[in-house]
């Protein structure tokens, strides 16, 4: 059952759980690097996503 995160407005499941740092982005920001951020995060890519940002 998918739930979704009010702080972030993105949907939750047990394979990918939204971390801190995209909790304090916009969501028009996370809906453009969402699917990006999800592909790049289970490479092992992207460490701490803040510092990207910033």
């Amino acid at each position: 059952m998918d739930t979704k995160d009010k702080k972030t407005n993105t949907k939750k499941n047990k394979n990918f759980v939204i971390s801190e740092p995209l909790a304090e982005t916009d969501n028009g920001m996370l809906s453009k690097i969402g699917l990006y951020w999800r592909t790049e995060y289970r490479k092992g890519w992207i460490k701490d996503m803040r510092a990207v940002l910033k």
